[in-house]
């Protein structure tokens, strides 16, 4: 809204907007911080922390913070929670010898398979803080842990006897980290809610020692660190990072900023011939406009302005054209999203969607999904299994000659469930938590309706609130 005084000279009152009190980007880089890479890192005479390439706290950040990749993630990670797990004789055991078997061979009369399936069956074969978990949850939590950050930290609890191995306990990567201590290295647990822990290699316990702990690790192979992993998605940190910027810009926006509707002007009108009005009149009429549209915080419906004001001052409302564009913004989502998927090779071609042109068979699809995306997001915690049923007594099970494997027989469906997310998350009625239980699964992610491209919370165009648009004159 402006005010003027007459012609020729003109006096402009004008609202001015300030600017958007973003929140800093998460930069990820893999890059040591000083005191990381600091003499004592290098020559191992200390206590010294084996650094992160990228701490695995920030990883996560950034993970949650994406809508794409918590939805592809959460949805694989069910995948392999709700699949079909079985023991596959093998034709020679870990040590390369070859297994006789009898051509009439019944691997349901085996000892070693019964054995096997009886301790991957209990209810509670895993363990994630209090929480006890069945085969399927236990596989889920490991892998939702490797999609974060690309690595995954169990404890192999024993029984009281220190024997068998009785429970995978995950230990959440944030709190674990190496260190180097006298030429060996170790890991250790900072335990927010206990003391902290050192663990040695699983199998290196001395037998009869009850009170060291052991771990497995497993990574995803790098050449950024030696020690830990990095997640499949990394690749596409920059455009999940502009993903996020672009949608942090416009939350922030439509938060502290109103859309001008309306330019309200108040000038003296020059063609007045009578009594001249002083500045106090268009000072005090201004005034007047703008507590008025203060007051109702833009909500205009229903609502009458009476004015009042002397002769030879011209108030005039124009029309505004408050269509927001940017020419880098409508792809802006699209992209991301497609370079999410393909990290995770999760092609177009993949969900029978048209990409240049071609649209495979659905069995090729089918097979393509499998290969490339379901088997290796499950192999990390396939081979925690493997590595456990493997190793010798007392450390393992020493059942060699079984292999843990999973299959996935309703591939078709899961597809169809991937595609109905990319189109649906950015329905204006359908938020992360709703698709999923569309979808069938439990609710999870974000609860506020995403709104399309721009992927602003709708809870934020709510008036009368403190996140209500502040109106601009």
């Amino acid at each position: 809204m402006t005010k003027t005084k007459a012609a020729p000279v003109v006096k402009a009152r004008a609202f001015a907007t300030t600017a958007l009190d973003l929140e800093p980007a998460l930069q990820l880089r893999i890059d040591p911080s000083p005191a990381e890479s600091s003499e004592a890192a290098q020559t191992h005479d200390a206590r010294v922390r084996v650094p992160w390439p990228i701490p695995a706290s920030q990883l996560i950040d950034f993970y949650l913070a994406s809508p794409w990749l918590g939805a592809i993630g959460n949805l694989l990670a069910d995948a392999v929670s709700g699949a079909r797990w079985d023991l596959a004789a093998r034709d020679v055991d870990t040590s390369g010898q070859p297994l006789d078997r009898a051509s009439d061979f019944d691997k349901a009369s085996d000892e070693n398979y019964r054995r096997a399936k009886a301790w991957l069956s209990r209810e509670t074969i895993g363990r994630e803080g209090v929480s006890e978990l069945d085969l399927p949850a236990l596989l889920r939590a490991l892998c939702v842990a490797n999609d974060q950050t690309g690595n995954i930290f169990v404890e192999v609890l024993r029984d009281q006897t220190g024997s068998e191995p009785v429970q995978v306990s995950h230990l959440l990567p944030q709190f674990v980290w190496y260190e180097a201590r006298d030429g060996a290295i170790v890991l250790r647990q900072e335990d927010p809610f206990g003391k902290p822990v050192d663990f040695v290699r699983f199998g290196t316990r001395k037998a009869g020692d009850k009170a060291t702990r052991e771990f497995l690790h497993q990574r995803q192979t790098n050449l950024a660190s030696s020690f830990y992993g990095l997640p499949a998605w990394i690749a596409s940190r920059d455009s999940v990072e502009v993903d996020n910027q672009h949608r942090r810009y416009l939350k922030g926006f439509f938060k502290n900023h109103g859309t001008p509707r309306y330019l309200v002007s108040i000038t003296q009108d020059p063609t007045w011939t009578g009594a001249q009005p002083g500045e106090d009149a268009l000072d005090e009429l201004f005034t007047q406009v703008r507590g008025f549209l203060e007051a109702n915080a833009g909500d205009m419906a229903g609502r009458n302005l009476i004015l009042q004001y002397p002769g030879g001052i011209t108030v005039t409302a124009q029309p505004l054209d408050h269509k927001l564009e940017d020419p880098t913004f409508p792809n802006t989502a699209r992209l991301a999203r497609d370079e999410i998927l393909a990290v995770r090779h999760v092609s177009l071609l993949n969900l029978g969607l048209p990409e240049g042109g071609y649209r495979a068979t659905a069995e090729t699809q089918a097979d393509d999904f499998v290969t490339q995306a379901l088997v290796p997001f499950a192999a990390p915690a396939v081979a925690i299994i493997n590595r456990i049923l493997h190793a010798p007594a007392p450390s393992g099970l020493g059942i060699t000659d079984y292999d843990f494997e999973l299959t996935f027989d309703d591939v078709e469906q899961l597809m169809r469930k991937v595609e109905a997310l990319v189109k649906a998350a950015g329905a204006p009625v359908l938020s992360q938590a709703e698709a999923r239980q569309v979808l069938g699964y439990e609710p999870a992610g974000e609860t506020k309706p995403l709104l399309p491209s721009t992927m602003i919370p709708a809870a934020d165009f709510g008036a009368g609130g403190p996140d209500a648009a502040t109106p601009t004159d």
